[in-house]
């Protein structure tokens, strides 16, 4: 009989070691899961801030299009405007030279050609 209660109570404090040891497990694995939650948490919101620097840069970059498309069609009305300049001067001066009696100089192409 006092074997008995030596086995008892040997296999009661062998469950009572696997049941410390399990509840050790579950905390630490709960530890665990804090920290993995916490991880995947940082990484999404680094994943959001890359996204909206992303989109910002794709708006900039669409501003950017649409400042150099303006500027172009501006340096094409400039453009414009300098040739039909030249030609006004170049008329002004064979008008000049005609009034002088003199030969023009140049002709618009030739203007043009040294533009």
């Amino acid at each position: 009989l006092l074997q008995l209660q030596n086995d008892q109570q040997k296999h009661s404090q062998d469950l009572q070691n696997v049941i410390e040891q399990k509840e050790q497990l579950i905390e630490q694995l709960q530890n665990e899961l804090v920290d993995m939650q916490q991880q995947l948490k940082a990484a999404r919101d680094k994943i959001e801030e890359r996204d909206a620097r992303h989109k910002q840069a794709e708006e900039q970059r669409y501003a950017l299009e649409a400042e150099l498309g303006a500027s172009r069609r501006e340096y094409g009305d400039l453009q414009a405007i300098q040739d039909e300049l030249l030609d006004s001067l170049q008329a002004a001066q064979n008008e000049l030279e005609l009034a002088r009696g003199r030969r023009p100089l140049l002709t618009t192409n030739a203007v043009a050609a040294y533009s």
